[in-house]
């Protein structure tokens, strides 16, 4: 009679039942803290490999031209960094063997970086001859943020 009694009373007390339950709920804790570590791990990971240079812009180039003696090149492209932010048209000079790289030209004059331009203009090239460069810059476009006239031996003109 006592052993009936208490079968009856262990789920009140927390018997074998309780047991299974509260290791199962620990089970399915333990679970979500593990995915929970593991994605934010993740998190960390893809913001660490935005900051260290990995780009969410594309850059579109337009345009090339090469100076007559073949030395020299300039080449406009546009970057798109997304829908919050607008498009900014680039020009860049460059050796002309030097393959063209736009994460590479983003520091300056130096590194060949001669016009910036709000929105998408269009852009063409003139070569006079192999130290004297026009750039035409029509249609649509907005605030100029860089506008070199020298690069090197080259003479940069601009014209609309």
């Amino acid at each position: 009679m006592a052993n009936t009694e208490l079968r009856s009373l262990s789920p009140v007390f927390g018997g074998p039942d309780v047991v299974k339950r509260s290791a199962a709920t620990a089970l399915q804790k333990r679970t979500w803290f593990y995915r929970m570590r593991n994605t934010i791990r993740a998190v960390i990971g893809l913001a660490a490999a935005l900051q260290l240079g990995c780009s969410v812009c594309g850059d579109e180039p337009s345009t090339t031209a090469v100076s007559p003696d073949g030395h020299w090149a300039a080449t406009a492209y546009v970057r798109d960094c997304g829908a919050t932010t607008s498009f900014v048209t680039h020009v860049v000079m460059r050796d002309a063997n030097t393959p063209f790289r736009p994460w590479q030209s983003g520091g300056g004059p130096d590194q060949g970086l001669v016009f910036v331009m709000e929105q998408r203009p269009q852009i063409a090239f003139s070569w006079h001859d192999s130290t004297n460069l026009t750039i035409r810059v029509s249609g649509e476009g907005g605030r100029i943020v860089t506008k070199e006239n020298r690069w090197q031996n080259v003479a940069i003109h601009y014209s609309d």
